[in-house]
C-alpha cells in the first residue's frame, strides 16, 4: 500500500506488492473479507486474485456488515474508522511484571498410625 489507501465504495488502483488480503484488511479491517473482493471483481479482464497486476482497478464494494475493531461483530457505522491491533501475549508478557507473593508454609510431622500394642 504505497500511495492511496483502498476506500469502501470507491475504485482502488493496485500498486506493486499489493495483495488481495492486504487490500481487504485495510478497507474492511478484516483480511478474511478478501472473498467479497474476489466475488465482486471476478469479471474484470485479467483479474487473478493470487497475482494482482499493478495498475488494475478494483472496485471496493460496500458490504452490508462490517466487523468492529478487534474482530467482534458490528455495523456499517464502523466502516473506515481507524483501529488498533491488540498486542500479542508475548508483547503483553514483556510489559507485565509478575511479582512473587510471599507464602508461609507450615510443615506438619507425618501422622503416626497407632500400633497394635497401643490399641489394646
Amino acid at each position: 500500500m504505497n500511495q492511496r489507501q483502498p476506500v469502501i465504495g470507491q475504485a482502488y488502483v493496485v500498486q506493486e506488492g499489493d495483495t488481495i488480503t492486504e487490500i481487504a484488511f485495510v478497507a474492511y479491517g478484516d483480511a478474511r473479507r478478501y472473498v467479497e473482493l474476489v466475488a465482486h471483481n471476478k469479471n474484470l479482464p485479467d483479474f487473478n486474485p493470487a497475482r494482482l497486476r499493478p495498475g488494475l482497478e478494483l472496485d471496493i464494494p460496500e458490504p452490508d456488515y462490517l466487523p468492529l475493531p478487534g474482530g467482534v461483530g458490528g455495523f456499517r457505522a464502523s466502516a473506515g474508522r481507524a483501529f488498533q491491533l491488540q498486542p500479542s501475549a508475548a508483547e503483553r508478557a514483556q510489559t507485565t511484571r509478575i511479582r512473587p507473593v510471599p507464602v508461609s508454609l507450615t510443615v506438619r510431622p507425618p501422622r503416626q498410625e497407632p500400633t497394635n500394642e497401643e490399641q489394646a
